[in-house]
């Protein structure tokens, strides 16, 4: 008799159906919270409350089902559960591929966490009693009884992927849409395996194209005829030098101005991933001024991205970064390239390299010089898989 039930505990081995086999979610004991009628009871335990209702039970020899319930809503099951290790994977499952989406998506690569990807067809071609507007998605796993036990909820119709932070190798999982209190079929079980890195790190030397440019504005007359050569840019290999030579003589209304520049080139074909980060790094290996040994400042004015180029000389290029004006010899420059290499990789945008630039202009004596050497160029990059 249901009436007797307030007076005495009563312990309930609870399972779950949702049209495959059952699941055991766990065991509740205590005594009624309230009188019970013939239609529900309440009872409380340390997991807290839990209603139950035990009318209309129809016993079967297998399975017994709620009366009212015996025509099951069908809910499109997620399907094709996978682990990977795949910033696109984890990115191309994610809602709306908002900013923040995308940041925990490097992170977790970056990381290791182990993330979970599924598909999901919200079609109900064929199917009765069908029901495509869920809440989201339940992930689940398994522990070394064979017990299910829910992990994540994930909100919405179109997240498909979930992180799962660090889990140890052989963890079993498996994902069902729900609605309410309602749910599809299963996915595949997956069992979490030790995957390798999803980024990778490459260092990079300068590549063919390298090489020192010079600019010259030169005009002369008669009587002097004078012309001023510039300096051999390959008389400072394996450095490249950069700077300028300024000449001046009224007397015979001549001048001649010689920019040295140089092209800095890699060859980024072998990164073939989402670029994270780029560090172009190098250093100061010595600065003349007016001829004389100068042991703090530096020549070059400015990096800047190459957009155009005639042979092997750049006839357009865009600002990009200042470089410094002092610094001593062997100093290392690190300078945040990562917009620039991610045009080139990501982008498609054509790689032209990089010119460093000195300055120009400004001059104050008749002869005037400043030519600073730079090498131990490196492009480091952190790039994530395809």
């Amino acid at each position: 008799k249901l009436t007797l039930f307030h007076r005495h505990p009563i312990k309930l081995d609870c399972w779950g159906w949702a049209g495959d086999s059952l699941e055991y979610l766990g065991a509740y004991e205590g005594a009624p919270k309230s009188e019970v009628t013939d239609r529900t009871m309440k009872w409380e335990s340390g997991d807290g409350t839990i209603d139950a209702s035990l009318s209309g039970f129809q016993l079967s020899p297998d399975i017994p089902l709620p009366k009212g319930l015996s025509d099951v809503i069908y809910i499109p099951p997620p399907y094709a559960l996978k682990q990977t290790n795949l910033l696109d994977n984890c990115t191309s499952h994610s809602a709306g591929i908002s900013p923040k989406e995308k940041e925990d998506c490097a992170e977790a690569v970056f990381l290791g966490y182990t993330i979970l990807v599924w598909e999901w067809d919200p079609s109900c071609a064929g199917k009765p009693s069908c029901y495509s507007d869920i809440n989201g998605f339940q992930v689940y796993g398994i522990n070394e009884f064979g017990v299910s036990y829910l992990i994540a909820t994930i909100p919405g119709r179109w997240q498909h992927a979930a992180v799962l932070l660090k889990h140890p190798e052989g963890e079993r999982y498996y994902v069902r849409a729900h609605l309410s209190l309602s749910q599809s079929k299963r996915t595949n079980i997956v069992t979490v395996t030790e995957m390798s890195a999803g980024f990778k790190s490459v260092s990079l030397s300068p590549s063919a194209g390298t090489g020192q440019e010079i600019t010259i504005d030169k005009y002369s007359s008669t009587p002097c005829g004078k012309t001023f050569e510039g300096l051999d840019w390959k008389d400072f290999l394996p450095t490249q030098l950069v700077g300028f030579t300024h000449n001046s003589f009224t007397t015979c209304l001549a001048t001649s101005d010689h920019y040295h520049r140089s092209r800095i080139m890699f060859d980024l074909s072998g990164v073939d991933g989402s670029v994270s980060t780029a560090r172009l790094s190098f250093s100061p290996e010595g600065t003349t001024v007016d001829g004389v040994v100068d042991a703090t400042l530096l020549c070059a004015q400015s990096l800047n991205i190459v957009s155009a180029v005639s042979g092997d000389e750049a006839t357009s290029f865009t600002p990009f970064l200042a470089l410094p004006k002092y610094g001593v010899k062997g100093m290392s420059l690190t300078l945040d390239v990562t917009t620039a290499v991610k045009d080139w990789v990501t982008k498609g945008k054509p790689n032209f390299g990089f010119l460093i630039t000195p300055q120009e202009g400004g001059y104050t004596k008749a002869e005037q010089s400043c030519l600073s050497q730079y090498g131990s160029f490196n492009l480091s990059i952190n790039y994530f898989l395809k």
